[in-house]
């Protein structure tokens, strides 16, 4: 790999020695092959349980689709073999790795990170020569300032503390002329007429083993019904609103019910255990985006996530 973690607070590298990596007084762990940066952090704990569990769940190789890919190439404007190509690309918040394995192959290193175990997952999912993997803090990144060509960070910024700490982090290590890829749930009112709400202020308090129970029962006793009904347009809609358990029924209803059942325990404890869900504007990201130093572009586009955008660094 042709770049260094760097420690920002003591301006120095680390280096490797005993199965730590070394910088000042700050000695960082490696285990499996992973620097960790930071034990797996309480708000992120749940996605660490979740990726570990359905770990090639969401993996275009393991479905046999093209959704992970057409979403990635969406946010990316053009096709991945050609805008990674000779890229030096960190990925942020890379859970279970389903972009990863588009990224990895195209671009000239990569760096991916998760703040929760779920990057053992991303490891043992994604594992080459060209990848490090780190599990890391995404407010507080171990770069020096501007040296990514590409930041990527998809899924994941709505889950942090602070959207905007976030950003402006992930900001601070694209290199002038490169670019920031990102998305973020987009505010909607109809998110609070359904029961995800109301569910979410019980589970997501809840450790992930008390959880991840709750979420199995939940979908026991929903997803038959859900399942039976799934070509009913009018019943699609109410249980929608009725219903704590989602489902990916349209896109994978040729794979049968028991493969269709898993994605809806990974869909429902995904939207019902996290500890943060933030739900954006499009002025307030415009605010936080035009607050960035050194900003050449941007643009906001609506897509399946939400907002998803794209902003260039000024060349120096």
């Amino acid at each position: 790999m042709t770049i260094k973690f760097y420690h920002k607070d003591s301006k120095t590298y680390y280096t490797e020695e005993g199965g730590y990596l070394i910088a000042s007084d700050t000695k960082v762990q490696i285990v499996r092959g992973i620097p960790r940066f930071v034990e797996s952090s309480a708000y992120a704990e749940a996605f660490g349980v979740q990726w570990n569990r359905f770990k090639k769940l969401q993996l275009d190789s393991f479905t046999g689709t093209h959704f992970t890919r057409v979403r990635l190439e969406r946010c990316l404007g053009a096709d991945v073999k050609q805008i990674l190509a000779d890229k030096l690309v960190l990925e942020a918040g890379s859970g279970a790795g389903r972009f990863t394995e588009y990224l990895a192959p195209y671009c000239k290193e990569l760096y991916t990170f998760d703040l929760s175990s779920a990057i053992d997952a991303n490891y043992e999912n994604n594992r080459n020569e060209k990848t490090q993997f780190f599990q890391g803090d995404i407010l507080n990144i171990p770069f020096e300032n501007e040296v990514f060509d590409l930041v990527i960070c998809l899924g994941v910024l709505q889950h942090t503390p602070s959207t905007e700490k976030a950003i402006h982090e992930l900001w601070r290590v694209v290199k002038p002329g490169g670019k920031l890829i990102a998305d973020h749930y987009h505010f909607r009112w109809s998110y609070y007429t359904t029961v995800i709400p109301f569910f979410r202020f019980f589970i997501k308090r809840l450790p992930p083993k008390y959880s991840m129970k709750i979420v199995q029962l939940l979908v026991d006793i929903f997803f038959p019904i859900h399942w039976k009904l799934r070509h009913s347009k009018i019943f699609k809609w109410i249980l929608g609103h009725i219903s704590p358990v989602l489902t990916n029924i349209e896109a994978f209803e040729e794979k049968g019910y028991d493969f269709n059942k898993d994605t809806a325990y990974l869909e429902t404890y995904d939207v019902l255990a996290d500890y943060y869900k933030k739900l954006i504007t499009k002025s307030e990201l415009e605010r936080i985006l035009k607050n960035l130093d050194n900003v050449e572009n941007y643009t906001i586009e609506k897509g399946g996530n939400g907002w998803e955008y794209r902003v260039t660094k000024k060349l120096c």
